[in-house]
């Protein structure tokens, strides 16, 4: 093909006058332009590569009809558009063709622009057919189950039960532990699917505020509610004819459970404020990380949903009982995070990998992810050390004990304001390194990771002086 085209026609046509007009006029508007009379070697000449993306035949021809061509273009390649040209104008002739997926039929004679018009649409279509193949495969390479980085046998159970019911209509429901990669499995169970080429719609209960999830799921009419200024489809329609995943699903208000259970039922979905119903064809995928056997034992999950939801259950294991997976998981990441910062540190040593696979993440995948981009982020060196690991540790714990701010501190922040509490803090804690390290300013610095000079001036700041300092100023 021409790289200056704008596109592939093949012209068949068993009139030779008609067949060098169609060439002639295509080819000035600058379309990369082949001809077939529809003999013996239309069908060679069809399946040329790269493929057509337009294939304009008359219907009646002595060897083949236009059917035929129309059929075997649509089996070398379903993308390529055709356009049915003809004599003879009967109805059904064009309907047929319309069915079996002609963009367009044309009678002859016909005017000439809307021909070239045409043309031009159904080539856009094909390239935006095309586009849109090119991309859901790239979401199935992103997202399928090849991507899903494990060797474990128990990940390797997990995957396999995927497979078997990707393509199934029935419920899912996916239950582990937080960060296990629930909504991983979702997605891979998607673009895998034959669904893969309709959408993916999220539904994450416990980021929805309450007020809002009614018409976020079912979406709403105009003028339904103070500030519903146009109507809204919602995610359960416009996930129509692929899948939705409800993230948190324990997370979901008792009075939309009912509803939901209802779309489940009797598969359509009515808008709020909207009286009108849609339906709609969905393939659902939940998961929590709550038991959710015991939330139905304690009413706050619908005993009818859990059924509708738990048709095939897969169960994700933990990093911890997992643990084979952790290697393979490291490299990954380290991977992706030499990418986002731009470096190149080529492996973790021995003892870094032995130390983070006796390590139990109770935060699994999420957890592991978190802690090798705090490693690559730390690393100067070509390898990740044990010491690299160690600090990172030391870092979680200190954001993660900074998580946990104590109601009766949070009194005193409202009591004396941020910066009152902030200096207290920060005082109170160059105080405990300040004996810690017997007032060895150098090493106090090091710890703290902040320079000498920083630290002088917030000796300075709170009036500390080392005790051998007082003694020198005040002498007996």
């Amino acid at each position: 093909m021409d790289i200056n085209s704008k596109g592939r026609i093949l012209i068949v046509e068993d009139n030779e006058n008609m067949r060098e007009t169609l060439r002639i006029f295509f080819s000035k508007l600058g379309y990369d332009v082949r001809v077939a009379d529809g003999g013996d070697k239309t069908f060679e000449i069809l399946a040329d590569k790269p493929s057509w993306h337009l294939v304009i035949t008359d219907l009646v021809m002595p060897e083949m009809d236009g059917i035929t061509v129309l059929k075997e273009a649509k089996k070398i390649d379903e993308t390529i558009q055709v356009i049915v040209i003809t004599a003879f104008g009967r109805t059904e002739d064009a309907v047929r063709a319309m069915k079996l997926g002609a963009y367009h039929y044309l009678q002859k004679p016909f005017n000439m622009d809307e021909l070239e018009q045409t043309a031009l649409n159904a080539i856009e279509k094909c390239l935006l057919l095309r586009e849109n193949i090119s991309f859901r495969k790239t979401l199935t390479v992103k997202y399928g189950f090849e991507s899903i980085v494990a060797k474990s046998q128990k990940m390797m159970e997990v995957i396999d039960t995927c497979r078997r019911v990707k393509d199934l209509p029935s419920s899912i429901l996916i239950t582990g532990e937080s960060g296990t990669g629930k909504e991983l499995i979702a997605r891979a169970l998607h673009y895998s699917s034959h669904r893969s080429a309709m959408p993916f719609g999220v539904v994450d209960c416990g980021a929805i505020p309450e007020n809002l999830m009614e018409s976020e799921l079912f979406g709403h009419v105009r003028g339904s509610f103070t500030g519903a200024i146009s109507s809204h489809e919602g995610i359960l329609r416009a996930s129509d004819g692929g899948t939705v995943f409800f993230d948190e699903i324990g997370e979901l208000p008792l009075g939309l459970q009912v509803k939901i259970l209802r779309v489940l039922q009797e598969r359509v979905v009515k808008p709020v404020g909207g009286t009108q119903e849609y339906p709609v064809d969905l393939r659902v995928i939940a998961a929590t990380s709550r038991d959710i056997e015991e939330e139905v034992k304690k009413d706050n999950f619908r005993r009818e949903l859990y059924y509708r939801l738990n048709v095939i259950r897969i169960i994700i294991p933990p990093l911890r009982e997992r643990k084979e997976d952790i290697a393979p998981l490291l490299e990954h990441f380290l991977k992706r995070f030499n990418t986002a910062f731009g470096k190149n540190i080529l492996r973790f040593s021995e003892s870094a990998i032995s130390r983070l696979e006796s390590y139990p993440f109770p935060g699994n995948v999420r957890e592991l992810s978190n802690l090798v981009e705090r490693m690559v982020a730390l690393e100067v060196g070509e390898e990740i050390s044990t010491e690299t690991v160690e600090k990172s540790f030391t870092m979680g714990k200190v954001f993660e004990g900074a998580e946990k701010i104590s109601e009766e501190n949070l009194s005193r922040v409202e009591e004396v304001g941020i910066d009152t509490f902030l200096g207290f803090t920060e005082e109170k804690i160059l105080r405990k390194f300040l004996d810690l390290y017997g007032w060895d300013r150098k090493k106090v610095a090091e710890k703290l990771g902040i320079t000498e000079r920083s630290l002088r001036y917030r000796l300075s700041k709170y009036g500390l002086i080392s005790p051998s300092d007082g003694d020198k100023e005040n002498p007996v």
